[in-house]
């Protein structure tokens, strides 16, 4: 592989994950408006919507090789599965506790991903 394909594909890498940091951080923020209150009935705020962790998990997809066997960039996909699957689940309907666990998995993830 030449250095040029290299450059291009760390080129693309940087382009991803700058791209879910900014959402991550956005679900974070969002989350955190959710959690604390009681009196908001569309808890699915916190997300957005399935399809945006859809689509977030389908950028992920698309990182090298490389970049997703580093433990930290292993932890967002992990991360973003989990996510998907319990918000699925919640069919646009989450509960208190899917609503709480994915703000403590947001924070916890920028908090890796900032080193806070």
């Amino acid at each position: 592989m030449s250095s040029r394909t290299c450059s291009k594909n760390s080129d693309d890498d940087l382009a991803i994950l700058v791209d879910l940091g900014m959402w991550l951080r956005l679900l974070e923020i969002s989350s955190e408006l959710v959690v604390g209150n009681t009196a908001l009935e569309n808890k699915s705020l916190c997300i957005g919507s399935k399809t945006l962790l859809d689509e977030m998990i389908a950028r992920y997809e698309r990182l090298t090789e490389a970049a997703r066997t580093d433990e930290t960039i292993a932890q967002v996909g992990s991360i973003l599965q989990m996510l998907q699957r319990h918000w699925a689940a919640a069919e646009g309907a989450p509960s208190d506790e899917v609503v709480t666990m994915t703000h403590e998995k947001l924070r916890y993830l920028m908090g890796k991903l900032t080193m806070k």
